[in-house]
Order: C-alpha cells, then sequence, then structure tokens
C-alpha cells in the first residue's frame, strides 16, 4: 500500500509555527537622515498632505497620515474639497517625528 504524503495543510501549519516562533526584527530600523511628518486631520472632510509642493498622503476624515521625509525645513498644505490649511512651517529632525494638527 502506497504511503500517504502528508497534507499540504500540515505543512503550511507548520511553516506559519516557525515564523511565529522566529524573533521580529526591530520595527523601525532608524535612518540617519529621515523623519516622518504626521498629518492629524480633525476635521469632516479628507484632506491631502503636500510637503514642499509634493503629494505625500491623504488622511481621511478624522484620521491621521504619516510620510517620511528628508531631516530639514519643509513647508506643508493640506487641500481638500472645501479649500486648503497652509502653508505650515514643519521642521523635521532625523529619526523624529512632526504632527500638523488641523481642525475645523
Amino acid at each position: 500500500m502506497p504511503r500517504k504524503q502528508p497534507s499540504r495543510f500540515l505543512a503550511t501549519v507548520a511553516a506559519a509555527l516557525f515564523c511565529a516562533a522566529v524573533p521580529a526584527a526591530p520595527a523601525m530600523a532608524q535612518q540617519t537622515g529621515w523623519g516622518q511628518i504626521t498629518l492629524n486631520n480633525q476635521t469632516s472632510i479628507a484632506l491631502d498632505l503636500y510637503v514642499d509642493g509634493h503629494y505625500a498622503c491623504r488622511a481621511l476624515a478624522g484620521l491621521f497620515c504619516t510620510s517620511q521625509e528628508r531631516e530639514g525645513k519643509h513647508v506643508c498644505t493640506a487641500t481638500g474639497e472645501r479649500g486648503h490649511a497652509g502653508p505650515f512651517p514643519c521642521p523635521i529632525k532625523s529619526g523624529e517625528s512632526f504632527t500638523w494638527t488641523v481642525a475645523e
């Protein structure tokens, strides 16, 4: 009688358990010269974040978005269907995060 092959299900479960047992890498490796800009959108509409005139991310109503940017002085604007906010200075330091809150 031929021997049964192990099911793919068991192989998948074993692989998943192995991956779960391996320690995770640090959540975010520190990269010199980079930081984050977060747009905290406390309005009832979606806002698009622009950094130095370039699209960075979209924050839905009541939520936030984050963009990785090089350290230095930046200018942020947020635009939505009812207008825009800014320009607003958004200075970034290496390894740090800057949060800009826009509210109605």
